[in-house]
């Protein structure tokens, strides 16, 4: 049993290590602090991006204030399907509306438009699917790596006595009595083993504190995640405030259907990366307190300055950072969707006017 979790974590840390090569080699992401200028340049463009989205959606919501059905038509996601009155008119839908330079309704032009929208929305789909399940694998990852830290230095003290004790199973001089409910030391241990202890812990604590450190610097989310996360909450905020709204005023249809999935697709998502963001930070906050749960009062006095030292410095819990958002948290989450529905709200009293 334990030939195969060493080979299932041995897997896991191969494919992580494959997943972070792929992205120094696009220069997307570099570890340590090794800049990369492809990194900067697409930081760059994705914020440039956001800003010119954000604008165009801006510039519409101020020209057509006085209009509220100019402002429904702007974009064809909140629009329902246009009926025609004309029996002899062939209306030839497309997967989704979008303008082309040429007659969409005229074969072969029509296949063609087909063709290229189911494409396009099949790529789009597949970029947001890959992106979401790498950040997901990320994150199960490291926040498993805290879990595991966490419980190796709140089991520090059975941990050393067991690898003290496998070293020295052949001898009669140390000896381990096992009982109901933990493992309990005999009281005739001499001063040496006692040394011997102490070191064995100090050394562990070591390999703790490294591997702390390395989860901490080697991750560092805030460079590859922090504009995509940006653009995120920007594009959920707007789309579920709008998809609300318009859900709201939509006969019972399939349209409205269609609507209410991509509502709770989009609010789905955005709660699936926030929890995961929370997950992370309340396993990283919880080394301060595994650290102080490791029996260091009964250590030697270099293991309480490491131990000293690595409370200190898990004081900082990790974060994921979603711009001017904030941190990509259940918090987050919750403030986004109270927001969410005071513009629900405000577009409702609009309309009503």
């Amino acid at each position: 049993m334990g030939v195969e979790d060493n080979d299932i974590e041995l897997k896991t840390r191969n494919c992580m290590k494959l997943c972070v090569n792929l992205l120094e080699i696009s220069g997307i992401w570099y570890s340590g602090e090794a800049k990369s200028i492809a990194r900067h340049l697409y930081n760059k463009f994705v914020v440039i991006l956001a800003f010119v989205w954000a604008f165009c959606i801006y510039a519409k919501l101020y020209t057509s204030r006085d209009d509220f059905d100019e402002l429904l038509d702007a974009s064809p996601l909140l629009t329902a399907p246009t009926d025609s009155n004309n029996t002899t008119e062939i209306v030839r839908p497309l997967p989704i509306k979008v303008w082309m330079p040429f007659d969409q309704m005229v074969s072969p032009y029509y296949e063609f438009a087909y063709v290229f929208t189911t494409f396009c929305c099949l790529m789009f789909g597949g970029i947001i699917v890959t992106a979401d399940v790498l950040f997901f694998v990320v994150m199960i990852y490291v926040t498993g790596q805290f879990t595991l830290l966490n419980d190796s230095l709140t089991n520090m003290k059975a941990n050393v006595y067991k690898m003290f004790s496998n070293d020295h199973k052949n001898g009669d001089s140390f000896v381990i009595k096992r009982e109901k409910s933990a493992e309990k030391v005999d009281q005739n241990i001499s001063m040496a083993q006692l040394k011997i202890i102490h070191l064995e812990a100090e050394k562990y604590l070591r390999n703790c504190i490294k591997h702390h450190q390395s989860l901490i610097e080697k991750y560092s989310f805030n460079d590859l995640w922090s504009t995509y996360f940006f653009v995120e909450c920007l594009t959920a905020s707007v789309l579920i405030c709008f998809l609300g709204f318009k859900a709201m005023t939509m006969d019972m249809d399939i349209n409205l259907i269609k609507m209410l999935v991509y509502l709770l697709t989009v609010i789905f998502q955005l709660a699936l990366q926030c929890a995961y963001g929370s997950n992370l930070m309340t396993e990283s906050e919880s080394v301060y307190n595994a650290v102080y749960s490791s029996d260091w009062y009964n250590q030697s006095n270099q293991y309480k300055q490491f131990a000293r030292m690595m409370i200190m410095h898990a004081q900082k819990p990790v974060k994921i950072m979603a711009g001017r958002f904030g941190v990509m948290s259940l918090p987050l989450f919750a403030g986004m969707m109270r927001s969410s529905y005071s513009y629900i709200a405000l577009l409702r009293q609009m309309q009503e006017e």
